[in-house]
Order: C-alpha cells, then structure tokens, then sequence
C-alpha cells in the first residue's frame, strides 16, 4: 500500500496542500491526529462576504437584504479574537460585498448547481498511487470560460501569493477555464492571476509525490510526529489550543 492508503487519506485538497507545503506539523496535527480549531474574525469576514454575493447573484436577494443576512450571522459566530477586531471585520463587510456584486455584473449570471458549491476534481497520478484532488469553485462562468474565485482582504497585494497560485493552477487544470481571483478591500478591487499554470501544477505535485514518502515511512502517526519539522512561528498557531496541541505533541 502506498503512503496515503496507509493513513487513510483518500482524497486531498488545495488547501490541504498548501498547508503541507507551509507548515508540515500543522498539517500532521490536523490531518494524522485530527485536530481542530476555531477560525478567526477575518477567515469569518470572508465568509460573510462571499455567503452574500452568492445570495444576492444565485438567490436573487436584494444588496440591503443579503448584507443585513450576512451580518447578522457574522454577528453570532464565535470566532477568534479581541472585541475590537470582530467589529473592524464586521465593518469591511458591507462596503466590499456593493463593490464585487457591481463589479460582477458584466459577466452575466454564474452557475450553481442545485446543492452546494460547484466542485472540481483532479487525479494526481504516479506509477505507484493515485490521489483525488478535490476543490469547491466560488463563481463559474461557462459562457466566459472562466472561474472568479472571491478573496476579500484588507490591504491589496500586489502580487498573487504561491498558495493562491496553486489553488488557481489546480481549478484551471481540472476545468480548462480562465481562472482570475478577485480581491476586495471596503475601497477597491482587481484582479491576479497565476501566468504559469504547468510550472506552478508540477509544483504541486512533487510536493505530494513528497507527502506520500514521508507517509511511507511508518503506519504510526506518533512516528510521523516524531520526525516532522516544526515552525514555531508559522501563522497556523494563533490560537492557544494550537500552541497547547503543538507542545503536547511536537515538545517546543
């Protein structure tokens, strides 16, 4: 049996790889043990975001009513974090949510299916294994053949990151389309997108092809753990039960 069978993996996903390739410890801790955690007020702020411009494009809600939704449930989330950053997230929501369903309104109507998300699926292949890659699609438009994925933030980046750039590299991989990630701020807008579709996939998969070696060596997740590189400093750990998870099983 091949590493990933050994462990019970049966499928991956974009960010599951860019979590290997950013910290391999935390993708140990949350994929081989399980671990958990809350997200925090800014990954809950993109989530308002996107959950209205999906209501007001698919549903056929109004902006005022899509927001106030949105908000309302941004409102009772439990996410991670001071007081004073829930409302500075809330605030970004409203603005930014007017500026994409504006901005979206040239390319006509997306497509949904009728539960969900649209999913891609991609097969990584080698001599010895096989591994589903398997993705959730923002907006699609067939009529464009083009993907719009939704990334709200609040300082634009003047270049798109090497995680963004996979996760766009693998949706054009699988769906043949154009692929263009949108950023929001409250005040602007524009979009990136990954120029080295074949060099980014190669990428992605010797870095899986790496995966399934390390998961090779041993059936034993403790033993995995035990050999594993830890970043202390990664942007994973910013919760305290991540920080608690990390000593009681990588020891720093």
């Amino acid at each position: 049996m091949n590493g990933f069978t050994n462990h019970g993996i049966a499928h991956t996903s974009p960010s599951q790889i860019n979590t290997w390739i950013a910290s391999p410890c935390f993708w140990v801790m949350t994929k081989l043990f399980g671990k958990r955690y809350r997200s925090n007020f800014s990954m809950e702020r993109g989530t308002a975001i996107e959950r209205a411009v999906v209501n007001i494009l698919a549903n056929g809600m109004s902006e005022d009513d899509a927001i106030k939704e949105t908000i309302r449930t941004y409102n009772t989330t439990g996410g991670l974090g001071v007081s004073e950053k829930k409302e500075t997230e809330r605030a970004v929501i409203d603005p930014s949510v007017r500026l994409l369903v504006q901005e979206l309104k040239q390319y006509g109507d997306p497509t949904f299916p009728e539960e969900g998300q649209q999913a891609i699926r991609l097969n990584c292949k080698t001599d010895e294994w096989e591994l589903p890659v398997i993705g959730y699609m923002d907006l699609v438009y067939p009529q464009h053949n083009l993907v719009i994925d939704l990334k709200s933030t609040l300082r634009f980046p003047s270049e798109m990151s090497m995680s963004h750039q996979r996760q766009a590299a693998i949706y054009a991989t699988a769906t043949g389309y154009d692929v263009k990630f949108l950023y929001v701020t409250p005040k602007k807008l524009g979009y990136l997108e990954c120029e080295h579709v074949a060099d980014v996939m190669k990428q992605v998969k010797v870095n899986l092809v790496r995966q399934e070696k390390f998961l090779s060596i041993s059936q034993d997740k403790h033993v995995l753990a035990g050999i594993v590189p830890v970043n202390c400093e990664s942007y994973y750990y910013d919760t305290p039960e991540a920080i608690a998870d990390r000593v009681a099983l990588f020891g720093v």
